[in-house]
């Protein structure tokens, strides 16, 4: 596919899946790169035997992580993490590789120099390796329905983009890359769970958690969230999968030149 090309990005997903588990069976006892592995706050990670960094660690023949919070990558190193402190978007010096498999997750739309990036991926992915990525689908219609509702917006503050499935062809031809498939996130959030934050109670994306958790404010959570569930999925239940979901996921291959 070359980057000149009109592709439909629509022909390349196929169904839809849950994001760690489908990472995990595309590393199953590779060597592994994986960006952005911290995540935010080491300590949350580390705390979450589910997390993708300890699952990966669990089932890949070797994995080395990257992350750009000095701080946190120190508290993960003193965990036992392979991890190194560098900037995707810069020229990196990892000292190990090339790897079966380079993972961002939930990173591309953090970034602000994607040619930089691409070129990091290009440098250490091995000839017949991938990059999978996963990120935001931006025309999930719970988002839209948030900013309609609300009038407010539910996006990472520290987002720079949002790169729908047909951008990312694009963008990825233009680097080098070509996209072989595209899945849907089906374990990804629900608007009636963050329909229920309030400008006093809004969840803490960075700490997975509520400031208010008491079990009255868990409840009303609960109740409110269920009725709006109700009512949100009868009045969408005819929704494309191309926004039924809040995040997607898409696997790389480098261009045979």
């Amino acid at each position: 596919m070359s980057s000149d090309t009109k592709i439909n990005a629509a022909s390349l997903v196929g169904p839809s899946v849950k994001r760690c588990d489908y990472i995990v069976k595309l590393c199953q006892g590779k060597d592994v790169l994986d960006l952005g592995c911290v995540r935010h706050k080491a300590s949350v990670v580390l705390a979450n035997p589910n997390c993708l960094h300890t699952r990966l660690r669990a089932c890949a023949a070797s994995v080395t992580g990257v992350d750009i919070v000095s701080d946190e990558v120190a508290a993960a190193k003193a965990a036992g993490w392979n991890v190194k402190c560098a900037d995707v978007t810069t020229p990196m010096d990892l000292q190990h590789g090339p790897f079966d498999v380079i993972v961002a997750g939930d990173l591309i739309e953090h970034l602000d120099n994607f040619a930089a990036f691409f070129l990091n991926c290009r440098r250490y992915l091995k000839a017949e390796g991938v990059l999978v990525l996963s990120t935001p689908n931006p025309f999930f219609s719970g988002l839209y329905h948030y900013v309609a509702l609300k009038s407010d917006y539910c996006v990472n503050p520290e987002h720079t983009c949002l790169l729908g499935p047909q951008c990312l062809v694009q963008l990825a031809g233009r680097q080098g890359f070509d996209v072989e498939t595209i899945r849907f996130c089906n374990d990804g959030w629900r608007l009636a769970w963050i329909i229920t934050q309030t400008r006093r109670n809004r969840y803490d994306i960075f700490a997975n958690t509520w400031p208010d958790n008491r079990f009255v404010a868990r409840l009303w959570r609960w109740g409110i969230g269920m009725v709006f569930n109700v009512a949100f999925r009868v009045t969408t239940c005819c929704e494309s999968r191309f926004v039924r979901h809040s995040d997607y996921l898409a696997v790389l291959r480098v261009k045979n030149d």
